[in-house]
């Protein structure tokens, strides 16, 4: 369940450029080691100025 919660806010994130819900997505990717969508988080912060 949590996996899709995470596919929920981080596509949230990148629709609606929500910075909180990129946070939320990137929580929950690295909890559950969501490692298939590490790509796509760090697209969305690039985008949003949040880069790592």
């Amino acid at each position: 369940m949590k996996l899709h919660l995470a596919d929920i806010a981080l596509t949230r994130a990148r629709l609606f450029e929500d910075k909180a819900e990129l946070a939320k997505a990137r929580a929950l990717i690295e909890e559950c080691g969501y490692g298939r969508r590490l790509p796509e988080l760090e697209d969305a912060e690039r985008r949003l100025g949040l880069a790592r």
